[in-house]
């Protein structure tokens, strides 16, 4: 991944399985970042969550809840 840039990774978590989605560099750590990546989840009838983890610190900085629909959006906090 390119220097100098701040990367976020995509996962979709549901149970103990963990699938990375993408990397996405220099995105508002939001849960609206995530929306292209749950629609998608949606249609393809998914279940768990889809998180965004910040790669510098490994925290989850957003996470939408698939069984919720746009209601299952959560912000942990920002990234400094």
């Amino acid at each position: 991944m390119a220097q100098g840039r701040h990367w976020y990774r995509v996962e979709c978590r549901d149970g103990a399985r963990v699938r990375p989605l993408g990397w996405l560099p220099d995105v508002a750590p939001h849960p609206a970042t995530l929306a292209p990546f749950v629609s998608r989840l949606l249609l393809d009838g998914a279940t768990g969550e889809v998180v965004l983890v910040d790669e510098a610190t490994g925290k989850d900085v957003a996470c939408h809840r698939l069984d919720r629909g746009p209601r299952g959006l959560s912000r942990f906090g920002r990234s400094a």
